[in-house]
């Protein structure tokens, strides 16, 4: 059984960074960066910031907008990295527009993954094998 979470593990670390990201509005509308803009400029800072501080002031603005989330933060540091290293490998200019795009790509899919094995009805068995065949 190890083997197969292990087998699916790999398949999705493997053919991910190389499926096809469609550009998504949904970056724009985004209410957590949309508020953490808003944030910078009412305290009247420089709209400039490096990679590491966009990261840290993203989840700081969603621990005063919904509390501390132990899982997001988590999820965001995994999803920024597979965003870094997607951008490298699809050799795209390195900005953080392109690596929000990857990283919004990847939080989707997470939550999708996690609204699955939330479901009443959810075998492990039977998810596998469908994506293994």
């Amino acid at each position: 059984m190890f083997k197969s979470f292990l087998h699916v593990g790999m398949v999705i670390v493997l053919f991910l960074p190389s499926l096809p990201v469609k550009s998504n509005d949904n970056i724009k509308r985004n209410n957590l960066i949309n508020d953490m803009v808003e944030k910078r400029r009412r305290s009247g800072k420089e709209m400039k910031v490096t990679m590491d501080e966009f990261w840290e002031e993203l989840k700081e603005t969603r621990k005063i907008k919904y509390g501390y989330d132990m899982h997001f933060e988590k999820n965001l540091d995994y999803c920024r990295h597979f965003a870094e290293i997607s951008v490298l490998h699809r050799e795209e200019e390195w900005n953080l527009k392109n690596i929000v795009k990857y990283c919004y790509y990847c939080m989707n899919t997470l939550n999708g993954m996690t609204r699955e094995v939330k479901k009443e009805d959810f075998d492990i068995n039977k998810w596998s094998s469908e994506r293994i065949n």
